[in-house]
């Protein structure tokens, strides 16, 4: 591992320029932005669907809204809804987020704003009803179909496209020589077998004591594709903006989790005991993810 020491001497004009790629994510090559070809990819792409929450958020409120359910003026569902809602055994779950404190998953009204602006659910005359966009329910629920798969593909995709634009003006967006947003590259190393193992960092990026810096690189040294760490000139601890730049892209990433898009695991059986609780969680996506990255991308979003 190499520790970068951020100084503010401008490179010569012949030194090679560094990889775009954020340190966090390590050197390991990234999938292409497109769904399996061959047979078994194919096959693996569809296994995956029931293991992710995302179709059950859209099952749910389907099933829920049916023909038509009357909302408020605001669009938002009746609290006698909501309560029958949660009577009926469909209550989000409840999951604890990487920094221990409870994450539940997205409401009814939140999931509902987000098939509005998929075009799937309309309201009219105060209520809220599906349009001929909307996929069918039963055909939702076959994860051999076509329409599951489009359904997941554009669903991740509005998610995506929402969190990009959140991001806008944000300082940690891409180098000009990148050809990527580092959230998209994040969630296609994701989509590998082995996911995304991705360090934790402290939301202000300032690690206060020494022994505190120590333990910290110490269990970045033991990540298994991390080469670099950008290192504060003056202080000699891991620069401050790289490290809120890492805390960023966790705290997009766990709001993917409580959507359903990925799965995240604490930590990495191959660390050290001792450090592997605080210094990493493994993200896991599916493979259908990649086309909805590539829908994104393309501007269809």
């Amino acid at each position: 591992m190499t520790l970068i020491d951020h100084s503010d001497d401008a490179p010569a004009a012949d030194a090679p320029r560094p990889a775009p790629r954020p340190w966090f994510l390590g050197d390991v090559p990234v999938p292409e932005a497109v769904d399996p070809d061959d047979p078994e990819g194919r096959a693996l792409l569809r296994s995956q669907l029931p293991a992710f929450d995302w179709p059950g958020h859209l099952q749910d409120l389907l099933d829920f809204v049916g023909e038509g359910r009357r909302v408020t003026r605001t669009g938002t569902f009746y609290v006698a809804d909501v309560r029958a809602y949660r009577r009926g055994g469909r209550s989000p779950a409840r999951r604890r987020d990487r920094w221990s404190t409870w994450d539940p998953a997205p409401g009814l009204d939140e999931r509902a704003r987000m098939l509005r602006g998929l075009g799937w659910v309309e309201i009219v005359d105060h209520v809220l009803q599906p349009t001929a966009l909307c996929p069918d329910r039963e055909a939702l629920r076959d994860a051999a179909g076509t329409a599951m798969l489009q359904a997941m593909r554009d669903g991740l995709a509005a998610i995506l496209a929402q969190r990009l634009q959140r991001q806008g003006h944000d300082l940690w967006l891409r180098a000009e020589d990148s050809p990527r947003e580092p959230l998209t590259e994040a969630l296609l190393l994701a989509t590998r077998p082995e996911g995304l193992l991705l360090p934790w960092a402290p939301m202000d990026g300032d690690l206060d004591h020494c022994r505190q810096v120590c333990e910290y690189l110490a269990g970045l040294l033991q990540h298994p594709a991390i080469r670099s760490v950008p290192l504060d000139p003056y202080t000699g601890h891991p620069h401050p903006t790289a490290l809120r730049e890492l805390a960023h892209l966790g705290a997009v990433l766990e709001d993917l989790v409580r959507w359903g898009v990925l799965s995240a695991e604490g930590g990495d059986p191959e660390l050290d005991r001792s450090v592997r609780a605080g210094i990493a969680t493994r993200y896991r996506a599916p493979l259908v993810l990649r086309a909805a990255i590539a829908e994104v991308e393309a501007g269809m979003w």
